[in-house]
């Protein structure tokens, strides 16, 4: 697996508030989005949805679920433009 992580967006992440639609900080239960529209949200990072660090690591396996959502014009300055996921594990650590 071939990971493209830019170290600098955990910078930016942390120097900057992450202001968005909805913003998740270190989920531990089940969250579900099920038939939501986002639309012309605008954003730092993920400007519909925000997930900071879910805690796969110690394994609470958190789950953020989205299903029959609608995403249309959202807009992130840094990344993400509708979802913007920052790991608690780097994609490069992950064996494939």
């Amino acid at each position: 697996m071939t990971a493209n992580y830019n170290p600098d967006l955990d910078e930016i992440f942390d120097k900057y508030e992450r202001l968005g639609l909805i913003y998740i900080a270190r989920p531990r239960d089940l969250t579900l989005f099920k038939g939501c529209t986002f639309t012309q949200n605008i954003g730092t990072f993920g400007a519909g949805i925000t997930i900071d660090s879910p805690n796969w690591q110690t394994g609470n396996q958190p789950h953020v679920v989205l299903s029959k959502n609608i995403f249309t014009k959202n807009m992130a300055y840094f990344s993400g433009n509708a979802i913007y996921v920052r790991p608690t594990i780097l994609a490069s650590s992950l064996e494939t």
